[in-house]
């Protein structure tokens, strides 16, 4: 069983997020950054940190239209987050379902892909690729 099959056991319908933060003020953000996530994705989604200012969240047994009103409904959050000391920040964000069988690198290479669309159009927005 290759890793993607074991992170959305064997499901058709897993998902992919990846999103985007300009880290330009230290790990607080990052930290209220993680804890607002979590608190707003569901319990089997798995949120990581992937390198310094990007994170991922998995979404086993969603759909790809679920997933992308989830990363907006996130993006749109973040832009209007709250909290003492911290700046605003905005995120942007990549999304993309997982392919039966489909190995690691290329679900990874295909939402980095959507990351980098949304970047490129302006940052502080949500990009789903099929």
């Amino acid at each position: 069983m290759n890793f993607t099959n074991l992170i959305f056991n064997n499901s058709a319908t897993g998902i992919l997020v990846i999103g985007h933060i300009r880290i330009r003020y230290g790990d607080d953000v990052l930290k209220h950054l993680s804890s607002f996530v979590l608190s707003e994705i569901r319990k089997e989604d798995i949120f990581a940190i992937w390198g310094g200012e990007e994170f991922m969240i998995l979404m086993p047994n969603t759909t790809l239209h679920m997933a992308t009103k989830k990363a907006e409904s996130l993006r749109e959050a973040i832009a209007n987050f709250e909290a003492e000391g911290i700046p605003q920040f905005f995120v942007s964000f990549g999304v993309t379902s997982y392919r039966t069988n489909e190995i690691w690198e290329s679900l990874l290479k295909r939402v980095d892909s959507a990351l980098y669309q949304s970047k490129n159009a302006g940052r502080n927005r949500t990009i789903t690729l099929i």
